[in-house]
């Protein structure tokens, strides 16, 4: 799962990083964050706000009108209920008021995150491939399949994505994001999908990963 990051506000944001679940990327200024959309894709955009101005509020609506199918959660420490509603209006998932315990809103990212992108499921089906959302385990029929993190997020990413073919550059950008470039022509890339692809054949799974050539790589049920 990988999040944008944007600070808005006077205040820090709070330290997401404690959670392995997430890959991300941060950022200070609605110039920085139009640039890292143009660049990468992203499953959520968390932004620490206190007061929505005019520059901030013309770009949150062009983003939800849009219809972008990133989740987009409100942090802030204004819990004024004319504020929230005007965060709602605007096409807001949810809306966190600071202080929080940083379990509560991983958790709530991960919600908004399963209602956008995976209609509120908490597991996926792929054939006999199932796909644990709140454990991050995956099993063929019974039996689990052990992934390491960055298989797993590339399976997931890929079933996200089932109804397309998505670039090596698209894929290597979202595991890695800026790293991306000092990745040594995309063998480590190559290396996960390799091992991905291994894993899931000798399993006997119902789902393949194809290489479209000079394309990219699409997910497939058998």
């Amino acid at each position: 799962m990988k999040l944008l990051l944007v600070n808005f506000s006077d205040t820090d944001l709070p330290d997401l990083k404690i959670s392995q679940d997430f890959l991300h990327d941060s950022v200070s200024s609605i110039q920085q964050a139009s640039e890292k959309f143009l660049l990468y894709e992203y499953d959520c955009l968390v932004i620490n706000i206190d007061q929505i101005e005019i520059e901030s509020y013309d770009w949150l609506r062009q983003f939800s009108e849009n219809n972008r199918n990133e989740g987009l959660i409100f942090l802030s420490t204004n819990g004024a209920l004319e504020y929230k509603l005007s965060a709602f209006e605007l096409g807001v998932d949810d809306y966190l008021v600071l202080p929080m315990h940083n379990e509560e809103i991983i958790a709530r990212i991960k919600s908004v995150t399963r209602r956008k992108k995976f209609q509120s499921n908490s597991k996926i089906y792929i054939g006999n491939v199932v796909i644990d959302l709140y454990a991050r385990t995956v099993f063929v029929w019974d039996q689990p399949l052990k992934l390491t993190k960055t298989e797993y997020d590339i399976l997931l990413h890929l079933h996200a994505n089932k109804h397309r073919v998505v670039s090596k550059e698209l894929l290597a950008e979202y595991l890695w994001g800026d790293d991306v470039d000092n990745l040594e022509s995309f063998n480590i890339l190559f290396a996960h999908i390799k091992n991905l692809r291994k894993k899931l054949l000798n399993s006997k799974s119902g789902v393949e990963i194809k290489n479209v050539y000079k394309v990219g790589y699409q997910i497939i049920e058998l």
